[in-house]
């Protein structure tokens, strides 16, 4: 229950400062018709729905066949994916840079970092996800 309560919470946060804050910059963008309009747009869709895959990630957690150890990390790098790439949007936006790729010493380097942290934390969502996924038989091997 511990980690709904806390993945909840946090879903809360993404959404929040994804609708609320990352919104009222994109329409800041819009109406002075920024070359930034369309990161600002992406920022504020792309982090709802990374608020919205940490509410349904809260909804089936439990039933992931897991160890406590396990369904810990697959909380932790779930919110980590949902803050750092919803970051890496929001920080892209602000200093008109996509962070997709290494451009030297420059402003591109923090969304990279971000985008960089989330794909990782992708990669141990995957994991679980699947692991904890299988039949209760295959799970129990």
């Amino acid at each position: 229950m511990a980690e709904e309560k806390q993945l909840l919470r946090h879903a809360t946060g993404v959404l929040a400062l994804s609708t609320w804050f990352t919104g009222l910059l994109q329409a800041r963008a819009a109406n002075r018709n920024s070359r930034s309009e369309s990161q600002f747009r992406t920022a504020h869709v792309g982090g709802t729905l990374h608020a919205v895959f940490l509410y349904a990630m809260a909804g089936v957690i439990s039933t992931f066949c897991l160890t406590h150890g396990e369904r810990k990390s697959l909380t932790y790098n779930t919110i980590l994916m949902g803050w750092t790439n919803t970051l890496g949007y929001i920080v892209g936006a602000m200093l008109g840079k996509r962070g997709l790729k290494f451009t030297g010493m420059d402003g591109n380097i923090p969304p990279l970092v971000l985008f960089c942290t989330a794909m990782y934390a992708l990669t141990k969502v995957l994991y679980f996800s699947w692991k904890g996924s299988r039949p209760l038989s295959v799970a129990e091997d």
